[in-house]
């Protein structure tokens, strides 16, 4: 009798150690890329920003992370805020919660700077890292590359005038 009561309690052990909630949990990395606390509860974001996305307490099974019903990628993600106003929808497949964020639109200097790094941010990765890549596309390649783009039109101009 005891046998049986001891493998119920130890079946019921085993459920409740495994059996736990899968979550999306998000970090707001701001205009740079920069990973930090994960929340559930986040309500409101920038345009430009980076969100680190990840389900939490994941045990066997693959989690696509979907905003606003397209994937970007399993159990670990990021999304840059590409739109400008408005909610954006974190959800799951197979369905866990979902989050619904609101994006909200920089005031004054702020809103060119983001629409700037916006666009170093959709460029390819150089190191694999958010932060270095932004800063490597929108300091050094951007200007650099404009510079000379620039230099090569006047050269030209010159040469036909």
């Amino acid at each position: 009798m005891k046998q049986k009561y001891l493998l119920i309690f130890l079946l019921i052990s085993i459920t409740i150690t495994t059996a736990t909630a899968q979550e999306i949990m998000v970090s707001d990395g701001g205009l740079l890329g920069i990973e930090g606390e994960y929340t559930t509860n986040l309500t409101e974001t920038y345009y430009g920003s980076t969100l680190f996305i990840q389900v939490s307490n994941v045990t066997t099974q693959e989690y696509a992370i979907l905003v606003n019903g397209k994937s970007i990628g399993s159990n670990n993600a990021t999304y840059t805020v590409t739109e400008e106003s408005g909610n954006i929808t974190i959800s799951t497949s197979p369905e866990t919660t979902s989050l619904e964020i609101a994006v909200k639109k920089q005031d004054g200097f702020g809103y060119y700077i983001a629409k700037y790094l916006v666009i170093a941010k959709s460029l390819p990765a150089i190191s694999g890292i958010i932060l270095v890549d932004t800063l490597i596309w929108a300091v050094f390649a951007i200007p650099i590359g404009t510079a000379i783009a620039l230099r090569i039109v006047i050269e030209i101009v010159r040469a036909i005038l």
